[in-house]
């Protein structure tokens, strides 16, 4: 079971993005909304993440990205944009997101928890089997 949690889930993005994982298989979903930096950072290292996602425009997003580059862990940083429906990877990947199940397919395969066939054709990858869009 791969530990995820949403920040800011009272916030119309998070609340969505909870509501899409919430019955996913092999997913635990967890929401946090903190007051500070300092409890949000606890909370992460308390609860032995997989995965964090938050809103790109949060004013979180920097201490998350320090916390996960210090570590350097498993702990994987996604961001999602309420302007458009892509996802970005620890700065690695670029994801479009096309229909509901894509999220949860984009988490799995982040995770480890599937294997993809990827192609290659002008600068992006298709995967597959959940048809994702990756902009690297």
């Amino acid at each position: 079971m791969r530990k995820i949690l949403v920040v800011e889930p009272e916030q119309l993005l998070g609340a969505a993005v909870m509501s899409l994982l919430s019955r996913e298989d092999g997913l635990q979903v967890l929401s946090f909304t903190p007051d500070t930096v300092a409890e949000l950072i606890e909370k992460i290292a308390q609860l032995q993440l997989d995965a964090v996602i938050i809103d790109q425009a949060s004013h979180f997003i920097s201490a998350i990205r320090l916390l996960s580059a210090h570590h350097s862990s498993r702990l994987c940083l996604m961001t999602v944009n309420a302007n458009n429906n892509w996802v970005n990877i620890e700065h690695r990947q670029r994801v479009l997101i096309t229909k509901p199940s894509d999220l949860a397919n984009l988490i799995h395969c982040n995770l480890g928890q599937s294997v993809v066939r990827t192609h290659r054709q002008n600068g992006k990858e298709k995967i597959f089997s959940h048809n994702l869009y990756i902009n690297e």
